[in-house]
């Protein structure tokens, strides 16, 4: 099969992979929500289908074009695996967890991390190695020459990995920090089984009187995949001193199926009953469920009037009765 970008698909039959199809789409191997992948190849990951896909042959289609409406790890490495599947069938786990450590943010491979994080930064324009026209065009262009320019290297980076260290150097240094914050205690994670939740507490003071938002504090200082290495549920808290926030995970928006999910439920209600004892300079705000990955978080401020352990108190209350 060869790749042919979304744009230019131009009435071809397709097979598309990852993302959303089109009107001559012939086959969609997919997580994404409301996907019309074939029942028995489901899996949590578009790349796990794929391998699927590639291991049925009676679902097999005569079709020599996959493309994909949007550039991401899981689905670059599941184009790939159309493309070059002996090379791919080969390093299948690798691929698996390069998709996983990029889409679902945890992987249970040091050098899937890296590529993750090399292919993330080919995709960043500030970062990547191709020409800084690629990210001025338009979104369905730069898409596809992204995919076309990151296939023809892709084979290296996954043979030769430590040669592309200029890319994943950096976050794989925040990788081994906050396995040191792990180590030494200054994060914490409790989890509540029957509430599918996990509070990840970061040490009081331990990143100083940063007064930007929490979000911003993370993502600078650490790296998520320790941190969801560490729990399986996907209802996440994180609190550091007064600034906390609410989120759901991305497994929670696509076609998970290793097991039962508790499902999205709608925060705005546990956002209204936060804003009456709120103090006026803050508000609370829900995204909303449909969102890939929301948050019920803070806005006008950053520090939160409400203890944490009432905020704490009243989700626990919240997704309890919700349940019942």
């Amino acid at each position: 099969m060869r790749f042919l970008p979304y744009h230019l698909l131009g009435g071809k039959p397709n097979i598309i992979v990852d993302g959303s199809p089109n009107q001559d789409t012939i086959l969609t191997l997919s997580h994404w929500p409301k996907n019309k992948t074939p029942e028995i190849l489901k899996a949590d990951l578009s790349v796990e289908i794929v391998f699927r896909y590639l291991e049925n042959s009676e679902f097999r289609k005569d079709c020599e074009i996959v493309s994909n409406n949007h550039f991401d790890e899981d689905g670059l490495v599941s184009v790939y695996s159309l493309v070059n599947p002996e090379h791919a069938l080969e390093n299948r786990t690798l691929l698996e967890n390069v998709a996983r450590a990029g889409d679902f943010t945890w992987c249970e491979d040091r050098q899937a991390a890296r590529i993750a994080y090399t292919l993330s930064a080919f995709a960043d324009s500030k970062k990547s190695p191709f020409d800084r026209k690629l990210f001025s065009l338009p979104y369905r262009e730069s898409c596809g020459l992204l995919y076309e320019s990151v296939l023809k290297v892709f084979p290296d980076i996954i043979e030769n990995t430590p040669k592309y260290n200029e890319f994943w150097k950096d976050p794989d240094e925040l990788f081994e920090r906050t396995e040191r914050f792990f180590d030494r205690g200054d994060i914490k994670i409790e989890e509540y089984p029957e509430l599918g939740l996990a509070v990840i507490q970061i040490k009081e003071n331990f990143f100083g009187s940063d007064p930007r938002s929490l979000k911003a504090i993370i993502r600078d200082n650490l790296s998520l995949i320790p941190v969801y290495n560490r729990t399986k549920y996907f209802r996440i808290i994180f609190q550091y001193g007064k600034k906390f926030f609410l989120l759901y995970r991305y497994e929670s928006w696509v076609d998970f199926i290793s097991y039962p999910l508790l499902p999205r439920l709608d925060l705005g209600l546990l956002a209204e009953s936060l804003n009456r004892i709120e103090k006026p300079s803050g508000k609370w705000k829900f995204e909303g469920i449909e969102d890939m990955i929301p948050s019920l978080k803070l806005t006008r401020c950053e520090e939160s009037s409400i203890p944490f352990e009432l905020f704490l108190s009243l989700t626990e209350d919240f997704f309890v009765q919700a349940k019942g």
